[in-house]
């Protein structure tokens, strides 16, 4: 019951932020004509050649505000997430992924995402690369271990909320927000599996941000990350269609 109150707190923020995004980025959050009603064909539609990069952003915003529980919401949140990193945008990176994790804390992304460049050349698509030659790529099915059914029952790892926690963090840095930053180390290392060196990763960044940090900051990190609401908010500002388009310009490049 207590977590679903918190999914339920987590939603109402994310919303929250949409409707400041919309507010803040008329011409990005304009309507666009519908073109479909599967969220999938839409989500496609936006990597089509000659489709103009601000249409593409325009087609996935849309996707998440009339789709939001389709499973391409997410693909359209870490496509347009990325495309800020790339831009090396961290107001906008807080904007798309602080949402993403408010709305969809598991996130996954579909095939076709993870077959274009832009995920291949991610820090996300590193990460599976890295946990492949692991050999840590799969983890136990703990549904499957409750259950009682052999042990051996393993499901691929979802590295996207650790590698959207991770970025988060990076870019909490670059906005000089370290103790949100350390908040989302702390997230990080929940979503990180067991073996491998990501945990010893992550503690490490834990370690030293908090000693970088006042007692006052430290202490109040320990609660968990802020809502998004707050977070985002606080770090975005007003600003213009043109900076958007920019953003933007990577969700098509690829």
């Amino acid at each position: 019951m207590a977590q679903d109150k918190a999914n339920a707190m987590d939603t109402r923020r994310a919303l929250a932020i949409l409707g400041a995004l919309a507010a803040l980025l008329p011409g990005v959050m304009a309507a666009e004509p519908t073109a479909s009603d599967d969220p999938g064909a839409e989500f496609r539609a936006a990597f089509e050649e000659g489709v103009p990069p601000v249409r593409s952003a325009r087609i996935l915003v849309r996707l998440v505000k009339e789709h939001p529980r389709s499973e391409w919401a997410d693909d359209a949140l870490w496509v347009l997430g990325e495309a800020a990193r790339r831009q090396k945008r961290p107001d906008r990176v807080v904007y798309f992924w602080q949402y993403l994790m408010a709305s969809k804390p598991d996130a996954e992304l579909e095939e076709f995402t993870r077959s274009l460049e832009l995920y291949r050349r991610s820090p996300l698509g590193s990460i599976m690369v890295v946990l492949e030659a692991e050999g840590t790529a799969y983890v136990p099915d703990a549904e499957a271990k409750a259950q009682g059914r052999a042990f051996f029952v393993a499901k691929p790892f979802n590295a996207v909320p650790m590698s959207v926690w991770e970025e988060l963090g990076r870019s909490y840095l670059r906005l000089g927000k370290p103790s949100l930053a350390l908040k989302a180390y702390q997230r990080a290392l929940a979503c990180a599996p067991e073996h491998g060196r990501w945990k010893g990763r992550y503690r490490t960044r834990i370690r030293t941000l908090a000693e970088r940090l006042p007692a006052a900051d430290t202490s109040a990190s320990e609660a968990g990350p802020d809502g998004p609401g707050t977070a985002a908010t606080e770090q975005t500002g007003a600003s213009g269609e043109h900076e958007q388009q920019s953003v933007a310009a990577r969700t098509n490049a690829d």
